[in-house]
């Protein structure tokens, strides 16, 4: 055998192992599906929130309701597939990034009803907050997750240290502090799942 074959059967072999060490229950369609639901929240966010007598309530049920609908759709798919797996080591990982992401998201809504219940006046810092909640979430699982979804992470965090900068005053609680990080990061996300199954097909 030559030394390029050689090469090439140890990339593949490398390649079998790393993949055997990360989680693959994430899904590129109902990544995208919540990507785009954010995008369709941000689009009636203005109307909804000036023709509510609680501004701030009215926003807050909004993007609260959207976090939950794609949340759910997230789990639920992962849930499918973890029931529908047989192999304990894959049960195991789903539950390991479960709970690496669980924290960022208990803060963030602990954080929210903090805001809304004894600081209102606060209330433009959340969509950056978020933003960098989620980005941390992702970076304490990405020693699970697929290499490629790091780059997702520095997405939401630079995402909310931007939104942090220049949402206050006029710009505050924008329809695009929600739409650029969230419904561009999942999106973002899905391409990258999309992009790596394909690479995946191909080297099988």
């Amino acid at each position: 055998m030559r030394i390029d074959e050689a090469l090439q059967q140890l990339d593949l072999i490398s390649a079998v192992a790393d993949r055997s060490r990360t989680f693959d229950g994430l899904r590129a369609a109902p990544t995208a599906a919540s990507g785009v639901i954010a995008l369709l929240a941000a689009a009636i966010q203005s109307r909804l929130v000036s023709s509510s007598p609680t501004p701030l309530q009215a926003y807050l049920l909004l993007w609260i309701s959207v976090a939950a609908v794609s949340l759910s759709i997230v789990i639920a798919d992962m849930a499918v597939r973890y029931y529908r797996d047989p192999t304990a080591r894959a049960r195991r990982m789903t539950l390991d990034v479960l709970s690496r992401l669980a924290p960022a998201i208990v803060v963030g809504a602990a954080l929210t009803l903090i805001v809304f219940v004894t600081s209102p006046e606060v209330a433009w810092m959340l969509p950056g907050l978020w933003s960098v909640l989620l980005g941390l979430g992702i970076f304490a699982a990405s020693s699970l997750l697929p290499r490629s979804l790091s780059q997702v992470a520095i997405w939401y965090i630079g995402c909310g240290l931007a939104v942090l900068m220049m949402s206050h005053g006029d710009g505050a609680l924008s329809p695009l502090a929600m739409a650029v990080p969230f419904g561009g990061g999942q999106c973002f996300a899905a391409w990258l799942m999309h992009k790596q199954t394909r690479t995946h097909e191909v080297h099988a």
